[in-house]
C-alpha cells in the first residue's frame, strides 16, 4: 500500500497504468516517483487555472493560487495535503487534487457554450484516479446543473456525465457490479465536525456576498458535499471515508475570501 500499488481488485489503476508505461523506458521506482513529482507540479497550476476560470486577474489569481498550496503544507490528514502525500502514500489522492481543479475550471469555461469534451475527458480520468474524487466531481456536476437557470444547460451536465461514464466504462462498470464484495473500512464523520460545517457556511457566505451567478455552482457544491456526508454518514450509514471530503471544501477558501473582499 506505501508503495503505491494496486490496493484490491478494482481501485481505480489509473497510477498503476501510468507507472507501468514508464516503467518500460526507466525502471519502476523511478517511474512511481515521476508521475507523483508531476502532479505536485501540476497542483499549484491547476489552482491557477480554477481562480482564472472563475474570472479572477493574473494578480489575484496568482495569490488565490499562493494560498491554497499553503493550505496543503498546513492542512493534515484529509488526503491530497503534503502529509498524507509523503507520510501515508496517498499517492492516488496527490493526483487526483490536481486533475479535480483542472476539471472544475473546465466546466466553468466550457460547459455553458456545450463545450464538453474536455470536461468529460477529466472527469473520466478521475474516475480512474481515485474514488471518492470522483464522488466529489460527481457533486460539482450537479451543482452546475442546479445552477443552471436553463433546461439546455442542465441538459448538458447530463450528456457530460453520460460521456464520462462511458470513457471510463471498461473499469467503472465492473467496479459497480462488484460494489457489494469491496470491503470498505468507514472512517471519519463529519457530522460532528463543527469546523466543517462552519468552514462551508463561511466559504458559502464569502461566495453569495460577491454576488453574479457565476459562483452558484462552488455555492452549490459545498452545500451538497456538506449534505451528502451528513446524511450519508449518519441516515444511510454509507461506509466510506467522508473526511477526506473536507480538503475540497477548505481549499476554497482563499477563493471565497477574494470574493469577499471583492
Amino acid at each position: 500500500f506505501f508503495f503505491g500499488f494496486v490496493q484490491s481488485q478494482f481501485y481505480p489503476p489509473l497510477y498503476a497504468y501510468v507507472t507501468s508505461i514508464l516503467a518500460l523506458a526507466m525502471p519502476v521506482d523511478v517511474a512511481f516517483k515521476v508521475v507523483l513529482a508531476f502532479a505536485l507540479l501540476a497542483t499549484p497550476v491547476s489552482f491557477y487555472y480554477f481562480a482564472r476560470s472563475f474570472g479572477f486577474g493574473r494578480g489575484n489569481s496568482a495569490a488565490i493560487m499562493f494560498l491554497m498550496f499553503c493550505m496543503l503544507f498546513t492542512i493534515r490528514g484529509f488526503g491530497g495535503d503534503f502529509s498524507s502525500t509523503m507520510n501515508v502514500g496517498l499517492v492516488a489522492n496527490a493526483l487526483a487534487l490536481p486533475l479535480f481543479f483542472f476539471y472544475v475550471g473546465s466546466l466553468q469555461r466550457g460547459l455553458w457554450r456545450e463545450k464538453y469534451l474536455a470536461p468529460s475527458a477529466l472527469l473520466a480520468i478521475i474516475i480512474l484516479t481515485h474514488a471518492l474524487t470522483a464522488v466529489a466531481a460527481g457533486i460539482v456536476a450537479l451543482g452546475f446543473a442546479a445552477a443552471s437557470p436553463v433546461k439546455k444547460n442542465a441538459a448538458a451536465v447530463l450528456k457530460h456525465i453520460l460521456l464520462a461514464s462511458l470513457l471510463a466504462a471498461f473499469w467503472l462498470v465492473p467496479a459497480v457490479a462488484k460494489a457489494g464484495e469491496a470491503n470498505i473500512i468507514p472512517l471519519g464523520t463529519v457530522e460532528k465536525d463543527l469546523t466543517f460545517i462552519a468552514a462551508s457556511c463561511l466559504i458559502v457566505l464569502g461566495l453569495h456576498l460577491a454576488g453574479g451567478g457565476k459562483f452558484s455552482p462552488l455555492k452549490n457544491f459545498v452545500l451538497l458535499l456538506l449534505a451528502f456526508s451528513i446524511v450519508g454518514g449518519t441516515l444511510l450509514q454509507l461506509p466510506t471515508h467522508y473526511y477526506r471530503f473536507e480538503m475540497f471544501v477548505y481549499l476554497l477558501a482563499p477563493l471565497a475570501a477574494f470574493c469577499f473582499l471583492r
